[in-house]
């Protein structure tokens, strides 16, 4: 189960009311998820450090290697991370042992066998105008 996924059911639970005596009033929970698209380490680190809860490295204009990867890991800590770049099969299953939590990939250029990793996230990058068929 990824991370990013765990976040968005916490974000989406919902808690009773305390029973007894005590605060009459929990403090207010958050209902929405702050990501961050960054495009560097230090643009990692700095979202994480602003609270970010969810980071996605962009990457678009070339792949990201594993011990990268483990650097951008390492500068998120805790915090979801994502990696949205040019994908292949095999460059799957490295990504998701350095600790990446989930992709994000656009359908027109990524091949379905990417998308066959159980343990990751996916997040689909719509086009900037889809149209209803692609809807």
């Amino acid at each position: 189960m990824s991370k990013l996924a765990d976040a968005i059911r916490r974000s989406q639970r919902t808690e009773s009311a305390p029973m007894g005596f005590g605060a009459a009033r929990p403090a207010a929970k958050a209902t929405m998820l702050v990501g961050v698209i960054a495009g560097s380490a230090v643009a990692v680190t700095a979202a994480k450090e602003a609270g970010a809860d969810v980071i996605v490295f962009d990457s678009r204009a070339k792949a990201v290697a594993p011990a990268a990867a483990e650097k951008l890991k390492a500068a998120a800590g805790a915090t979801p991370l994502g990696i949205w770049a040019p994908l292949t099969a095999d460059a799957v299953a490295p990504l998701h042992e350095a600790g990446v939590d989930f992709l994000a990939f656009e359908p027109e250029s990524t091949a379905a066998a990417v998308l066959l990793n159980e343990d990751l996230g996916y997040v689909l990058v719509l086009p900037q105008g889809p149209d209803e068929l692609f809807l």
